[in-house]
Parts: structure tokens; sequence; C-alpha cells
């Protein structure tokens, strides 16, 4: 019996999806860069290129369809955050809250590397010693204090 929640059937569009999404982030960049001069017929063409090339890369395409669906959550969170948050504010701007755009930059960057590290494997497949060390939990939970406490101090200084 088919539900609401049955989503079998975008499975089959995700390709489509995929291959849009790519095209309007290429040719967004490109426009905005100005790299290949900003004329919107090329950087068009050259879009449509890459897309196509990254579509049919299996490991591209992977890696879009791992990586979609946690920024399509953080679009959801940012979203909920600004209603939240407009309320209270003067303006409702969201940015106006200190570091919001550099906590959105890391958790881009974090969901990039988790979706790298799902598709192609592991980081440590050589079974180092370096990288056992370095990616064991405890130092990674010890970096993220030192990160954290920093940014505190950052702050507090920048306050008083």
């Amino acid at each position: 019996m088919a539900t609401f929640l049955d989503i079998g059937l975008l499975e089959y569009l995700l390709p489509v999806f995929s291959f849009i999404l790519i095209l309007v982030l290429l040719y967004a960049i490109l426009q905005k860069t100005k790299l290949l001069g900003g004329k919107p017929g090329l950087d068009f063409t050259i879009s449509i290129f890459i897309a196509l090339v990254a579509m049919l890369s299996g490991k591209t395409f992977d890696f879009v369809s791992v990586s979609i669906p946690w920024f399509v959550l953080l679009i959801v969170a940012v979203v909920l955050i600004f209603l939240v948050t407009s309320v209270g504010m003067k303006g409702g701007d969201i940015f106006q809250i200190v570091n919001f755009r550099n906590i959105l930059a890391w958790i881009a960057l974090i969901i990039v590397i988790a979706s790298i590290a799902f598709i192609f494997g592991p980081i440590n497949s050589t079974k180092s010693p370096f990288f056992e060390v370095l990616f064991h939990p405890r130092i990674l939970g010890a970096l993220f204090i030192v990160i954290v406490i920093s940014n505190i101090v950052k702050l507090v200084v920048k306050n008083t």
C-alpha cells in the first residue's frame, strides 16, 4: 500500500535533481566569480558540460546523492532558526548572530568531508599509526574542545 511517506519515486528522479543542482551551483559560481569573463552563454555551456561529466562519473554522482540530503537538512535548520530568531531580533537578520556564517561554513565542510569519507572509504585505510592516533576519538574530542575554547576566549576578549 502506498503511503505519503513512500519516497521510492524520488530515487528515480535523483539523477535529474543532481544534474540540476550541479548545473545551477556551477553556473552561479561562474557568474559570481566572472572566471570565464562573466558571459552568461559561455558560463551556462561550461556548466552543462561539467554537470554531464559529473553525472557520468560514478563516484561524483554517489557523492552528490549522499551529500544532498544533509545539505537539505542544513537549509531546513537554517530556515527554522531564522524563523525563531527573527521574532526577537531587530531587523530579523539571522546573520547578526556572532559567527553564524562561520558556523554554517564549518558544518558544510563537515558534511563534505563526511560524504567524501563515506564514498571513498576510510581515511586510514593504510592502517598507519599516524592516522590511527590523529583520528582517534579522544584526539578529535580534544581538538574540538580546543577550538570551542579558543572561540570563547576570542569573543570574551573582543567584547571586553
